[in-house]
């Protein structure tokens, strides 16, 4: 009997060890190899974890140019390998030829073609390469990959960004031949500064990102911050205004981002326009000069004349606000959403409660909601009406900004001294 328990703990003994020894999967790593200018294909190479194995030789050719090894980056400022060497790989990576001039290089000459070759670049799809007569110019091949979660942005010479960028189907006339990466940027959310993952047109060449909600301040504690979610206001409760409330207010006189607590009836006392993106915002970075307010020319590149611009804005109640929506550039409605668009239409047109706005803030949509507007501190049109201040003037006692109303939402212009909504923006192309 002895003898049976004996032989029964030696195998449980036995079967620990190889359990938490060599029994356990190794985990595999591909090694994808890039010609970087090059010509030629290559397969990706498999490695096993903790077990060494020589790199696949290179078979990539280019003309006039002599193969220098490998690089973890496209520019060769990364990990170095040579041709064949050994290595133990530790995760997935991809390996750029690095190539020398040999003193041949074809001169080029009107007529010889070059090969523009496209990277999804963490995407999915397929794009043929495109072939380019030198000295003829032609359009880029639109764009045909897609990654979930995020939208296209345009392509780069470099898959970090980093190098000169494309846009989309732009006229090119190359010398050579080159591999651009599509560059992708998230559909919705906010990042970690409460700006929107969005991008917004408000310029032919200008691009931002809204903050996630309007701006309120504390004077009580000197403190800035953006609005929890989209639909919050304060309401009647601007009429607390003062240098010692310890309570928040979001509307305020034109230009009083160093003097938020101005109530003053006297345009006088509004001469100058201080953003009130030169503060750092609690919770939109904590980092002065970071966000800006839009002029009037720019509200309104944004609201009529951008590509798409009538069907990216519309009338809508969020959790039992009223408001406005605008929407990104590169918008895609959720699935089960629905969204009417048209800047004439009543705020009833399109109602979400919370769940449902969160699927339209999740694919990137921004909501400005009806605060009212307050005089000294008498609070009129809460719920009825809104107006977002530019950073654009009329005259010496008269600034502009975006009227929202149940029939329209335009152009503005009031007194100076008109308490208005505040809604910031990043700039991310300029």
């Amino acid at each position: 009997m002895k003898r049976t328990i004996f032989l029964f703990l030696a195998i449980v003994s036995l079967v620990g060890m190889l359990a938490t020894s060599g029994c356990k999967k190794k985990e595999t790593y591909m090694v994808t190899f890039n010609s970087n200018g090059g010509s030629g294909t290559m397969a990706a190479q498999t490695f096993t974890e903790g077990e060494a194995l020589a790199l696949t030789r290179n078979a990539f050719n280019n003309e006039g140019f002599t193969f220098g090894g490998w690089n973890t980056v496209q520019d060769g400022s990364g990990a170095s390998y040579t041709d064949g060497q050994t290595i133990t790989a530790t995760a997935d990576m991809t390996l750029y030829a690095q190539w020398t001039s040999n003193g041949t290089n074809p001169t080029p000459q009107p007529g010889n073609t070059v090969t523009v070759t496209f990277d999804a670049n963490g995407g999915s799809g397929e794009m043929p390469p495109q072939t380019f007569t030198i000295g003829t110019p032609l359009a880029l091949s639109s764009n045909m990959f897609t990654r979930e979660g995020y939208y296209f942005v345009n392509w780069n010479t470099a898959a970090d960004g980093t190098g000169t960028a494309y846009s989309d189907s732009q006229e090119l006339n190359p010398t050579a031949s080159m591999t651009l990466y599509a560059q992708w940027d998230l559909v919705g959310g906010f990042d970690s500064n409460g700006a929107t993952n969005a991008r917004f047109s408000v310029r032919a060449n200008k691009v931002v990102r809204f903050s996630r909600g309007n701006l309120q301040y504390q004077a009580s504690t000197s403190t800035w911050r953006f609005a929890e979610n989209q639909y919050d206001i304060v309401g009647n409760d601007n009429s607390n205004i003062s240098a010692t409330n310890t309570g928040w207010i979001d509307l305020f006189g034109w230009g009083t981002g160093n003097n938020p607590t101005n109530v003053s009836t006297n345009n006088g006392d509004y001469p100058n326009f201080i953003d009130w993106g030169i503060n750092a915002i609690s919770n939109g970075g904590n980092q002065a000069d970071y966000w800006c307010t839009l002029s009037m020319d720019e509200w309104e590149y944004l609201l009529d004349s951008r590509p798409n611009a009538s069907s990216l804005v519309g009338k809508a109640t969020v959790n039992g606000v009223t408001g406005l929506v605008i929407l990104p550039n590169n918008w895609t409605l959720p699935s089960g959403s629905t969204f009417i668009s048209g800047k004439e239409n009543s705020f009833d047109t399109n109602t979400y409660t919370t769940e449902q706005w969160s699927e339209m803030e999740s694919s990137g949509a921004v909501f400005l909601p009806c605060t009212g507007v307050r005089m000294g501190l008498d609070i009129y049109s809460v719920g009825i009406s809104g107006g977002y201040w530019s950073s654009s003037t009329q005259s010496a006692i008269i600034a502009l900004f975006i009227a929202i109303m149940d029939d329209d939402a335009s152009h503005g212009s009031d007194s100076r001294y008109y308490g208005q909504s505040v809604r910031l923006v990043h700039v991310v192309q300029n």
